[in-house]
């Protein structure tokens, strides 16, 4: 939450928790959050009482993951523990959350992997996504693939873009449509959209002539292309935007609460 230009911390019963005191306030995360008292200030760590629990001393401090944040110090990027203390050297050019276990660091354009200790697991690729559903999105030669733990392509790269893979399915783009494949990389639902989301709750969000609705894993189209925006479900419901209307639907397509821009 926000009041005037300083950020606080409430709770699910709208009951402020933290007093708005913040310039900048990052997400909870494992317990902590990244936070800048005035503007140009140093970042450091919250903990959900606003004890200071990270002294702030980083140009940039990211969300935990894995037990470690992404922060930065004299340009470089390296990563921290939940004490402060720094684990991984701030080394690197730019560097993205763990996932999985490995984390994406780059030293110019090179990309490798990197376990919670800094040594490299997998290298020799370029535009490297994070590991989710234990296959990592890769470039390799002159198309997007996928490769597994051991660094091995399993996916070849065949695409010109791709998506994380979500509840076992991945979208990736050939000759400009979007589609999606399966861990083999056997095409499950024809590229033909020209946008698709990633599977969150059996349903993802496409878009075709510029409205978008829902396909479920079989390429099925369960809610209809009427949307000006999707959003991913949640609990069960979904974020979209129809003319000037905003409102939750269910996986029927029903309105369950729907209001005015």
């Amino acid at each position: 939450m926000s009041a005037g230009k300083k950020f606080g911390y409430i709770n699910t019963e709208g009951k402020t928790v933290i007093k708005p005191k913040y310039e900048s306030a990052g997400a909870f995360k494992e317990g902590l959050a990244a936070v800048q008292i005035n503007l140009g200030d140093k970042y450091g760590y919250i903990d959900k009482t606003g004890a200071i629990i990270i002294q702030p001393q980083f140009d940039f401090a990211g969300n935990f993951s894995g037990g470690l944040a992404k922060v930065s110090a004299g340009g470089k990027y390296g990563y921290v523990d939940s004490t402060g203390k720094i684990v991984v050297n701030t080394e690197f050019d730019n560097a993205n959350d763990f996932s999985e276990g490995l984390a994406v660091v780059y030293k110019k354009a090179d990309c490798t992997f990197i376990d919670n200790t800094g040594n490299v697991i997998i290298s020799g690729f370029r535009n490297c996504g994070g590991f989710h559903e234990g296959m990592a999105a890769v470039s390799s030669g002159a198309g997007r693939g996928y490769i597994d733990r051991a660094g091995k392509l399993v996916v070849p790269a065949a695409c010109d873009n791709s998506a994380n893979f979500s509840e076992g399915r991945a979208a990736v783009q050939v000759q400009g449509n979007w589609g999606y494949i399966d861990k083999t990389g056997r095409a499950v639902i024809f590229p033909s959209y020209q946008y698709a989301d990633i599977f969150s709750e059996g349903l993802a969000a496409v878009r075709k002539n510029g409205k978008y609705g829902y396909v479920n894993d079989k390429g099925e189209l369960v809610i209809e292309l009427k949307f000006d925006k999707a959003e991913r479900f949640m609990n069960g419901l979904a974020f979209v935007t129809i003319g000037p209307e905003q409102c939750y639907i269910d996986k029927k397509g029903d309105s369950v609460w729907k209001f005015k821009k």
